[in-house]
């Protein structure tokens, strides 16, 4: 079966509650599966293009 992995885009966040979402993702994911790696980008929408990849602009 191999690796899988998740990837989750929350829109709507706000300074008061972007870190708390961020840290509650982490604690879920690394109580269900403790030994997976785990990466979260935080930052504006406008900040992505829209491929599929997600680069960051001007990368």
């Amino acid at each position: 079966m191999g690796t899988k992995s998740v990837k989750v885009t929350v829109h709507g966040l706000n300074d008061d509650n972007y870190l708390d979402v961020a840290h509650g993702i982490t604690k879920t994911v690394k109580t269900i599966a403790p030994d997976c790696s785990i990466s979260i980008v935080a930052a504006s929408p406008k900040t992505f293009e829209g491929s599929s990849n997600k680069e960051i602009k001007g990368k």
